[in-house]
Parts: C-alpha cells; sequence; structure tokens
C-alpha cells in the first residue's frame, strides 16, 4: 500500500515498511522529512504484500513491526534472508521487550527502535545504510580482483615479501602465505577485518587512515610509505615497514601493501 507523499528534495531513500498502522507510517516519513530524506516508502502487510514488493524494485531499509495481524517482523526477516537480499532491517514496535528485540538481532535484524523514542531511528538507518555501503564496496572489490584473479596470482606469488591487499576502507581482501605467516593468522580469519586492528597504536592507525582516504596527488602518490608496529594474532608485536600502492581496476580502487619487518633507519 503506497503511502501518500508531498514532493521534497532531500536525499532519496527507498523505505519498504511492514506495518498495519497508516498512522506509524505517516510519523515514519515525517521523521525521514525532517532529517532531510525524500522518502519513497511503501505499506506492506502480509507475506505476499512484502514479497510482491521486493520483486517490484530495489530497498534501502527494511523498517518492520514485530507483530501484525496477518504478518511479523520475525517472518520478514526470514523472507530477506531465503531471497538472499543484504538490506538493512529495522524493528519498529511499540511493545518489544528487551530480550526480544536482543533475539531479532541474534536472527540478523540489525537495530531494534521504541515508536515511542522515534528519535533514534534516523542515526540507526544511517548507521546501516553506511555498513551496507561498505559491505557492497568490499564484495566489488573482490569481484573484481576475482575476474582479474590469474594477474593477481602472479603479482602475490612473484614476491617473497608479506603482501596484503586492501579494499578502499582499509579491510583485508587477500593475504598472501608469506604474510599468513607473519601475521600467524589463516588468510580466512583475516579476510574482511579492517587492517587498522593489527596495529595497537591509535596514532599509527590514524596515518594508515590517512593514507587510505587521502586522495592521489595529495597525501598519497601512486605509492607511499608507512611505519607501524603491528601485533600478530598471538599477541606480539613486529615492526613493520609498509610500502602502500594504490591499484584500480574498473573504478574500484585498492591497495597493496608490501610488508618488511626491517625498519629503515631514521633521519
Amino acid at each position: 500500500m503506497e503511502v501518500p507523499q508531498r514532493n521534497v528534495m532531500g536525499k532519496l531513500i527507498r523505505v519498504l515498511m511492514v506495518e498495519d498502522s497508516e498512522g506509524d507510517a505517516a510519523l515514519v516519513l515525517h521523521e525521514l522529512r525532517r532529517n532531510g530524506y525524500d522518502p519513497r516508502l511503501e505499506r506492506v502487510e502480509t507475506h505476499d504484500g512484502m514479497s510482491s514488493a521486493l520483486r517490484q524494485q530495489p530497498w534501502d531499509v527494511v523498517i518492520a513491526d514485530y507483530r501484525l495481524p496477518q504478518f511479523s517482523a520475525p517472518a520478514a526477516l526470514e523472507l530477506l534472508r531465503q531471497r538472499r537480499l543484504d538490506i538493512p532491517f529495522i524493528v519498529l514496535s511499540g511493545s518489544v521487550p528487551e530480550e526480544v528485540g536482543a533475539e531479532m538481532m541474534e536472527q540478523g535484524a540489525d537495530d531494534y527502535v521504541m515508536k515511542d523514542n522515534l528519535a533514534r531511528l534516523i542515526p540507526a538507518i544511517e548507521r546501516e545504510l553506511n555498513d551496507a555501503a561498505d559491505r557492497r564496496g568490499f564484495r566489488f572489490t573482490q569481484n573484481a580482483l576475482r575476474e582479474s584473479d590469474s594477474v593477481k596470482m602472479a603479482v602475490l606469488a612473484a614476491v617473497p615479501d608479506p603482501i596484503i591487499l586492501l579494499d578502499a576502507h582499509g579491510k583485508v581482501l587477500e593475504f598472501n602465505r608469506a604474510a599468513q605467516e607473519l601475521f600467524q593468522i589463516a588468510e580466512w580469519e583475516a579476510r574482511g577485518s579492517a587492517f587498522a586492528e593489527f596495529i595497537p597504536s591509535r596514532e599509527e592507525q590514524r596515518l594508515l587512515n590517512e593514507k587510505l582516504n587521502a586522495e592521489e596527488g595529495e597525501k598519497f602518490s601512486s605509492c607511499d610509505l608507512i611505519e607501524v608496529r603491528a601485533r600478530r594474532f598471538n599477541g606480539t608485536d613486529i615492526p613493520l615497514t609498509i610500502t602502500m600502492h594504490r591499484a584500480q581496476i574498473g573504478h574500484s580502487h585498492f591497495f597493496v601493501c608490501a610488508c618488511k619487518t626491517e625498519q629503515r633507519a631514521r633521519v
């Protein structure tokens, strides 16, 4: 059921709302507009209604009341899981006990918000939209690397030094064998982690993130070098000199980090 909406200029957001109350849907619309969004909101009340809406267009977020006469938030979450859709899912209810909300999050919901505390809704939506964008970027870069797998494997095999591939946000895409031995961690354990988690010093984390976030030609040329003290999986520290190369496949860029355990002499 399409909720009446006026034309407002703002950040477009497509909201699928599992809700039987038009009044509550109107309150969510008001909250979104008040925070600078231009919402396209569709309200559904049944399994079939949600299934049809998911087929019609992509959605940025699903907001679901916990219990409806013919449907429920757990059933809506299961429908997303069955369709393998990575859409932020927020439970919005007037009467969800804390333990029920915690159980929903264990099952895969991203957050739960009480209807009498709508001030929490927009921050929750924005956090989950950012996280979803990060996941999409990570998958896109992995797919791009997979498509050029022969080139990637040749590069990793040709260099005996520990090599780490990071996505645009500094998350680990690949550890070559030397890097796994250096950090004493299996590649599957490292993949998807922020590389900054391997660096205990906040100041050195900040330095790494500066390089990751700098525009080319600003603080980061095609190649840069940093010195950090990293931490192995077993808790021991190692001094590292990391040479970071910016690379690009299509519209996706990533970083090739070559590690050496000997630090340069300081001038």
